[in-house]
């Protein structure tokens, strides 16, 4: 069922318009804002690319065996999917939304190679970053709810990290590889009645899967660049679960299932 809202004409137009335009405006200032920072990187790739051994040329999983750790900066989409059900008078009612918010997002990573063949390499990766990541969904109400209370939610990605294991293949200095584990991270929620009295504020941790794949390239034999992308997936969980008898017998339920996008670009030194 579509999520509304009540313009100030008075008028009723869907939630998911705004969402929308939201999201695009979000994405435009996030690229903006990475520009710099993507340049940079670069910079560095096309400074030490030139230093890079005939060995590494030829290309070997041997190469790229062993102990690693970098750094990596890129984009975040936090995206939420809202299921909105409940009663009034014993009368069901149910709705959806979906808001997301582009965000910047850097952190840390570790790991170790193992060439288990003259080309192929298998590893295993830690990462651990932050994130403000915060997408907003008001007003959130099935469309002929009837006196159903309308809800607003904040909700804030603070948080991502993963164990992954990584299989590759190498192609002269590059490795081209698809990545997949285990997902944690730290999240926050604030909850409002309209029009915007807190009923509930928390923070938890959260756990789920992970895959993606990626580019790592040598620069020399001791450094690397590297390129992923991994969506993730948190699953659902209950936000707000309550039961009213005043002023009119009702309940209410809302839960949040969490998909995140990340595109990454990291400086990895081996050892």
């Amino acid at each position: 069922m579509p999520m509304t809202k009540t313009t100030p004409k008075g008028d009723r137009k869907p939630m998911t318009k705004d969402i929308c335009e939201k999201g695009h405006k979000q994405t435009a200032q996030a690229v903006r804002r990475s520009q710099p920072v993507l340049a940079a990187l670069m910079a560095v790739a096309t400074l030490t690319s030139g230093t890079a051994t005939t060995a590494l040329a030829e290309g070997s999983a041997r190469d790229w065996a062993g102990p690693y750790a970098g750094i990596y900066l890129g984009v975040i989409d936090n995206e939420t999917d809202y299921d909105y059900t409940g009663q009034v008078f014993g009368n069901p009612f149910e709705g959806t939304a979906t808001s997301s918010d582009i965000e910047i997002s850097g952190g840390l990573q570790a790991g170790y190679n193992w060439a288990v063949s003259s080309r192929m390499v298998a590893g295993l990766e830690l990462s651990y970053g932050l994130s403000d990541s915060s997408d907003r969904a008001t007003d959130v109400r099935p469309a002929r709810a009837g006196l159903a209370p309308s809800l607003g939610v904040t909700h804030t990605l603070t948080t991502l990290g993963s164990v992954r294991g990584r299989l590759g293949y190498t192609m002269g200095q590059g490795l081209v590889f698809v990545t997949g584990g285990f997902a944690f991270g730290e999240q926050e929620s604030d909850i409002t009645v309209q029009p915007g009295n807190r009923i509930a504020s928390y923070r938890d941790d959260v756990t789920g899967w992970t895959v993606g794949a990626g580019f790592a390239y040598k620069l020399t034999e001791t450094m690397s660049l590297q390129s992923e992308y991994a969506y993730t997936d948190f699953g659902s969980e209950d936000l707000y679960n309550r039961v009213y008898t005043f002023p009119v017998p009702a309940s209410a339920n809302l839960s949040a299932e969490g998909h995140v996008h990340q595109i990454k670009v990291g400086l990895n030194f081996h050892f």
